[in-house]
């Protein structure tokens, strides 16, 4: 009982980070204009680490920036027996500068193919996010596939 009070504590602090940081879809009186389209850019920016490790309790992604720039990933899932990997793609997000959303294909078993789409979110160090047992880090998760489920959790940059 103690360990899913836990879990859910976690979550919750993690869902009330990624509520905080993307404000509700409200913007300050003070923001300024958006840029024009044409200055906005699909390509997130550089990564401060080559390694990015996340998850929460039963969940965990790595995602490693190899010497030509790719970015692979392999993510364990309980739904998944076999761990997936593979390559991402950076698709950026123009609307909200500083966050990184990866995409790329998952093969499942037997020959299907899904989409994974990766969202990291920076946070203030005021405002970290906990995983379940209550570790802190600065960057809020949620993994996504379009037909096995949502992941929410924490991560970190690491150089290795």
């Amino acid at each position: 009982m103690r360990q899913r009070k836990w879990a859910i504590t976690g979550v919750l602090l993690c869902a009330t980070a990624f509520a905080v940081s993307v404000g509700l879809g409200r913007k300050p009186a003070n923001a300024p204009p958006p840029a024009p389209a044409e200055a906005q850019t699909l390509a997130s920016p550089a990564w401060p680490a080559p390694v990015f490790v996340g998850g929460n309790q039963d969940w965990s992604l790595r995602i490693d920036t190899t010497a030509t720039g790719a970015r692979v990933y392999s993510l364990r899932v309980p739904e998944l027996p076999d761990p997936p990997k593979g390559r991402l793609e950076d698709v950026g997000d123009p609307s909200h500068p500083g966050r990184y959303v990866l995409e790329g294909p998952v093969r499942l078993p037997p020959k299907f193919e899904d989409t994974l789409v990766i969202t990291i979110i920076p946070l203030k160090s005021t405002l970290p996010c906990f995983d379940s047992n209550l570790k802190r880090y600065d960057h809020a998760l949620i993994v996504r596939m379009t037909t096995t489920g949502v992941w929410t959790g924490c991560g970190t940059f690491k150089p290795h």
